[in-house]
């Protein structure tokens, strides 16, 4: 459910579809700003993808993508997979990598 967030931050959604027997997926983007508005959205289609984790990791990076591309820098991020959106949060700069991450 939409809700307002603070004045200059923008909301960028992104949503996966899989096609697992033509191994494709599509992704779909929009950028809205506190007041609901739409700034922009974008959408791609990628090839070799099955796993629905795969997929919304990587809508996360076209969405990452999508907004510096713009020049938008102070986002929320939204999006399906809360595996996905909690490894997002927990990043840690320091060690370089999501939580799991082994080595």
């Amino acid at each position: 459910m939409w809700k307002p967030h603070s004045f200059g931050r923008y909301k960028v959604n992104w949503d996966v579809a899989i096609n697992s027997t033509m191994r494709t997926m599509g992704v779909g983007i929009i950028v809205k700003d506190n007041k609901d508005q739409v700034h922009a959205s974008s959408s791609k289609t990628i090839l070799s993808v099955r796993e629905p984790v795969v997929a919304e990791a990587m809508g996360a990076l076209f969405d990452a993508e999508f907004s510096r591309d713009l020049g938008i820098q102070d986002i929320d991020v939204e999006g399906d997979s809360l595996q996905v959106i909690q490894a997002i949060s927990s990043y840690n700069e320091n060690n370089g990598c999501w939580n799991n991450c082994e080595g």
